[in-house]
């Protein structure tokens, strides 16, 4: 199934998003940085005759696909992505606001 945005007449580009193992493959217009595949594998394994014809849409535009797999996505999408060339490395970001408190004697500071 191919969602394709209603404003997709009104704005310049290709808006698809197309499903995929629990996530989408988002392409929007050519060099946009929105333009990935996100998500996927968290359903589980990804279908290949699927991403096959994802990659095939995106290089039909012109388009590079890039893929932003979550640490939390099936550990069978990662060795399927990389069977298929794809290089993956496992990022992890986490952000909090830094916490500052004065530690007095017999107190354990925490970060």
């Amino acid at each position: 199934m191919v969602w394709r945005s209603p404003v997709a007449a009104s704005a310049p580009g290709v808006n698809l998003v197309q499903p995929l193992a629990g996530g989408a493959a988002v392409l929007v217009r050519a060099g946009s940085p929105i333009n990935k595949l996100i998500g996927a594998g968290f359903d589980g394994p990804i279908d290949a005759a699927q991403l096959a014809g994802i990659e095939a849409d995106w290089h039909a535009h012109g388009e590079p696909m890039r893929v932003e797999l979550a640490s939390l996505a099936s550990a069978a999408a990662a060795e399927q992505l990389g069977a298929r060339g794809w290089m993956t490395a496992w990022r992890c970001c986490a952000a909090r606001r830094p916490w500052r408190r004065r530690v007095g004697a017999g107190s354990r500071r925490r970060c």
